[in-house]
């Protein structure tokens, strides 16, 4: 039964309900237990359409889902994350990469947004996805586009872009980082608020990818810039993890003239961060090495 004539059934069993009141006031008894009968007819109706409606819904979904997996079979497994506004992340999974990061960054070979509707779209391009974060408050998606790999990328790495995608538009946003140093790329991103995307900007290919500052991207204004000033004397940040309102852990290393990597983890606490975004300030990093 479709939904329309679901629709007037619900509406034919008010107009009985309304109808059984009128002839209880007149005092219609037979005529009351035959429109009662009926209704019961009409209501165990409308219930066994709406679990065959449920039913098919179901199916449609499992249906959908099979063809995913069937689309990706033999190369990547899949990975599912539905959000709390109804909305279905389908990740075909590509490289892990950790290098000498602890936390593993999730990378996709494709992404495709399904919506509650049954519409799915494909999110980005075919040359793989990286940096993939929804916003605090689940209206958007971060996702960085082309970047070959965070850490060490190879020779010919192309430079990547940063995308943000609304759920609401369905429409992605190419984030214009006017002022990027030439051979540069966001090779690392993540939402510090609803407000500010951080992102590294590091260099887009060679053996060891040295160079990296830390920026900010206003997506009020649709600027950005760095936040600290250590790309020179071969120090590389790699990436950074937010942790909540309190602190920013950065994943770094030093690199001396045999090129041989020293890592560190240096701290900014939130309160320092947001100052250096309000007044324009930076930081050198190496100041605030304290492990290896």
């Amino acid at each position: 039964m479709s939904k329309r004539k679901l629709v007037r059934l619900t509406a034919l069993l008010f107009g009985v309900s309304l109808l059984l009141g009128a002839c209880s006031g007149n005092g219609l008894s037979s005529e009351l237990e035959i429109i009662r009968a009926e209704l019961e007819v009409l209501r165990e109706e409308l219930a066994g359409t709406k679990e065959r409606l449920a039913e098919a819904q179901a199916e449609n979904r499992a249906l959908d889902d099979r063809i995913t997996d069937l689309e990706a079979a033999g190369e990547y497994p899949i990975f599912r994350q539905t959000l709390d506004n109804g909305v279905t992340l389908i990740y075909e999974l590509g490289q892990l990469d950790v290098g000498y990061n602890p936390l593993v960054e999730r990378r996709a070979s494709r992404l495709y947004v399904r919506y509650a509707d049954g519409e799915r779209r494909q999110v980005g391009g075919e040359r793989g996805l990286s940096s993939i974060s929804v916003s605090p408050d689940g209206t958007r998606l971060l996702y960085n586009d082309g970047f070959a790999g965070n850490f060490d990328a190879a020779d010919g790495a192309e430079p990547g872009s940063l995308y943000v995608y609304d759920f609401d538009s369905r429409r992605a946003s190419w984030l214009e980082l006017d002022g990027l140093r030439e051979g540069y790329t966001p090779a690392f991103a993540d939402w510090l608020d609803d407000r500010y995307i951080l992102f590294v900007e590091q260099l887009a290919s060679g053996a060891f990818t040295v160079g990296g500052d830390l920026c900010v991207y206003d997506t009020e204004n649709d600027t950005f810039r760095r936040l600290t000033h250590t790309a020179r004397e071969n120090f590389q940040i790699r990436s950074f993890e937010i942790f909540g309102r309190d602190y920013l852990v950065f994943n770094c290393t030093q690199y001396d003239e045999a090129y041989i990597g020293m890592d560190s983890h240096p701290i900014l606490v939130m309160a320092e961060l947001y100052e250096l975004i309000r007044d324009g300030k930076t930081v050198d990093l190496r100041e605030r090495v304290t492990d290896s």
